[in-house]
Parts: C-alpha cells; structure tokens; sequence
C-alpha cells in the first residue's frame, strides 16, 4: 500500500512539474530513462503518437533489460536530477558536462540506435528493396574489429543485413528487446545504415550540398520514403578521400508548438536518451558531441539530417584547400 502511494506521489509530481514536451526559454532537459516512471512517461508520449503497442512492447522490454545492468551516474552530484530529469542552460552546457561520449559506456552491447528507431518509424516508412532483390548494389558496414567499418558490395539487402549484423546480434535483440526480423525491417535498415558514394569532383567548399545529394540519390534509388508527422535525425561521417559518406547514428525527432523532443539509443553499448530543447542549435551541439571522432580513420567531415529534407554540417572543417587525394 505504502509503495502504491509513493508511486502515485511521485506520477502527479512529474504532471506538476510539466515532465511534457514545454521546457523554459533555453533550457535543454535531459533523462536516460533508467528511472522506471520515465520510461513510462516516456512510452505515454509515444503511445499519444500512434505507434503500434508491438513497438512499444519491444522498446518497453528493451530498456528494461538495459538497465537490468547496474548503470553508472552519468553526472557529478553537483548536477542536481529531478525527477529522472537533468536541467542545463543549454545544449553546449549539456555536452560539455558528459564525462564520455554515451556509446562508450561500460555496458553490454545490446539494441542499437537504428533498431530503436524502426521500432516504431517502420510503420510510417516503406521501401522498394526486397530481400533477395538484385540490381542495387549495396555497400555493407562490415566490422572487422580493428577500427572503422569497411564497405562491403553487396549483391542483394540479405547479403549486406548478413554483412553487417552478427548473428549475436540477431538473437540477442531478439531474447531482450523481443525483436522480429522480417524482410521489410531488415531492408529499411540497410537501407539507412550503409555506405554511399559521393562524386569524384566532390570539393570541400560544396560538402554539404554534395552529401545532401548523395543520400537523396541513394535513398530514391531504393524507394526510401520518410515518416510525414515526425522525423528521423540521422548522423553521417564523410571520408573524402574515398568519396564515402557513412550514415552510423539515427534517433527520432518530434516537434510540438513550443517545443521539440528527441529520442535516441546512444549505440549498443549506451543509455537510451530524451531530450526535451526549444532550439535546433541544442541538438546540433548534441550531434557535435556524439559523433564518432573518426579522423583517425579519415572521416573529417560530419553531417547530420532531417529527413530527406534538411542537412546541417557539424564542426566543419577549416581547411583552405580544395583538393583532397583520393584513395582506394
């Protein structure tokens, strides 16, 4: 009885304390939905949306098993949490007060940001790949595991799926997140975490325009249609000395009146995150902060879009050359 009390204590304090979509001016609100009436409140906002009770099921049964695992205090004690809830002043103070970048947290590998994703968006989304389908080929991030993924040619959306997700990977999501692999799902993911091509005459100065082309080129090519009531945010890292362009973070985007909320799984080692913000600037700086620092593998260049509709550059680059050597 005591513990039903505190329960119902606690959901009317996250009504009084607007834990919705409205955030004061400048504020940015942060949870990791490690606390059980978060996730909750989190998986009601979703519901409200539409989304099938099968992807709220899977999500539901995917953060629990996430956090069946001791997760470690993100923030000092100096960060004050309420309610489940960080507050900063802004997105860059946010960014600047995480101690690592989320996907490298010590956790076991599970669900990653893709798979969240089209838990849900894979109802509004369709393709024209087929599973066995030929005459499109695909470049498959192949991991190898000594550093960046490799671009495999892959002959049809089976071969690249097989290519870039392991079989502990399949039958794990499947035992903790409930996850089914059919054939549309497997060819929406392919269809968005891959390879594309940029031209050889791609110069530094048309970046954006030349990225933005190329993931419109490549998604029509497959028949890739977006959702229309929301948007998913993807995160993209340019080689430009292979003319590569690697799509590798994806999360979900909601506006409302006043505000926005975004959703993501921070990789499969990560926490899953909401973000509540008024300005778009807020999650540039949090796009800037998560994407793989990857010059070391020769991705200097970083991008992430809305849609098919929209493409922002993050940090770009200073240099004043417009030549890059190509390499193979």
């Amino acid at each position: 009885m005591r513990q039903n009390r505190n329960t119902t204590l606690a959901l009317l304090c996250l009504l009084l304390t607007g834990s919705g979509m409205t955030v004061a001016g400048g504020e940015v609100r942060v949870a990791f939905l490690d606390d059980e009436l978060q996730r909750e409140e989190a998986l009601g906002f979703l519901s409200k949306r539409g989304f099938s009770q099968e992807g709220l099921g899977s999500l539901r049964k995917a953060m629990r098993s996430y956090y069946s695992e001791p997760f470690p205090t993100i923030f000092s004690n100096v960060q004050i949490r309420v309610n489940g809830t960080y507050t900063f002043r802004s997105g860059k103070e946010l960014v600047a007060t995480l101690p690592h970048k989320l996907c490298d947290t010590r956790h076991e590998y599970q669900i990653n940001c893709f798979d969240t994703v089209l838990l849900f968006a894979e109802q509004d989304m369709s393709t024209d790949l087929r599973l066995y389908g030929q005459g499109r080929v695909l470049l498959a991030p192949w991991n190898s595991g000594r550093g960046s993924p490799l671009p495999v040619p892959s002959a049809c959306a089976y071969d690249a799926f097989r290519w870039t997700y392991p079989e502990w990977y399949v039958t794990g999501t499947a035992h903790s997140a409930g996850m089914t692999w059919e054939e549309k799902r497997i060819c929406l993911t392919v269809g968005l975490y891959c390879f594309k091509v940029l031209p050889w005459t791609t110069l530094e100065p048309d970046l954006k325009d030349a990225a933005l082309a190329a993931l419109r080129a490549h998604w029509t090519s497959q028949g890739l249609r977006f959702p229309n009531d929301y948007e998913i945010v993807l995160g993209h890292n340019l080689d430009m000395k292979r003319c590569l362009l690697l799509t590798e973070h994806a999360g979900l985007l909601f506006r409302g009146k006043d505000s926005s909320r975004y959703f993501e799984k921070s990789g499969g080692r990560g926490p899953f995150v909401m973000l509540d913000f008024k300005d778009d600037a807020d999650l540039i700086a949090w796009f800037e902060a998560t994407v793989s620092d990857g010059k070391k593998w020769g991705y200097a260049h970083h991008f992430m879009t809305f849609n098919d509709k929209r493409i922002e550059q993050l940090k770009p680059n200073t240099s004043s050359t417009n030549s890059v050597k190509r390499q193979f």
